[in-house]
């Protein structure tokens, strides 16, 4: 059991996968690129920056990062009210006794609003844990949806860039040496900032 659900999660979380998931249900409309979006929120194996690509190679540029922004706000929001509706009035004792629930509520006590922008925008940041800590906490609601709606935008618009730099890569090659200095440079700020905010 424990080796089939292993072999699962390796599949899912795979680039292969996504792309043949994408080609069978391109014809679903905007539907899919936003729930896969949203989905990136409480199931961190999935790449986003994956999903970003393939919905700008879907649907262009501009709906492409629309429907990737609405999607990972939509998710981000569903799991902070969850955490904050249900899962502090129902597993608030639970969450205080366990170490991820304890580490959560001492690393938000010390942020503020331009440190949340800042961890949520960067493309390699955890974000669940980022849903997950507020929402336990005692952050304002409204506080942290004004926060990261912009702050989701920023971060979406770096993976468009990344994507539309590996779509024309296939024309260009030497584009995907851009692409690739993009994913690396994203990745060094992204743990530079994680380890900073003391995310690692």
């Amino acid at each position: 059991m424990i080796d089939q659900m292993r072999q699962m999660t390796a599949q899912i979380s795979s680039v292969d996968f996504w792309a043949e998931f994408f080609v069978n249900v391109a014809h679903m409309g905007p539907l899919v690129p936003l729930l896969m979006a949203a989905v990136e929120s409480f199931f961190p194996p999935l790449p986003l920056i994956g999903v970003v690509t393939f919905n700008i190679m879907s649907h262009g540029v501009l709906w492409g990062f629309l429907y990737s922004w609405i999607g990972t706000c939509a998710g981000s929001t569903l799991v902070f009210l969850f955490f904050r509706w249900v899962g502090k009035k129902w597993l608030h004792d639970l969450v205080v006794r366990s170490a991820k629930g304890e580490r959560a509520l001492r690393w938000v006590a010390n942020r503020k609003k331009r440190h949340l922008f800042l961890v949520s925008c960067m493309p390699f940041t955890p974000s669940a844990f980022v849903n997950f800590a507020f929402g336990i906490a005692d952050f304002d609601a409204m506080t942290f949806l004004l926060t990261i709606y912009p702050a989701k935008a920023v971060m979406v618009g770096i993976q468009v860039l990344f994507g539309t730099s590996l779509v024309a890569g296939l024309e260009r090659p030497w584009l995907l040496l851009v692409c690739a200095g993009l994913v690396v440079l994203f990745y060094f700020l992204s743990k530079l900032v994680s380890r900073h905010h003391g995310l690692e």
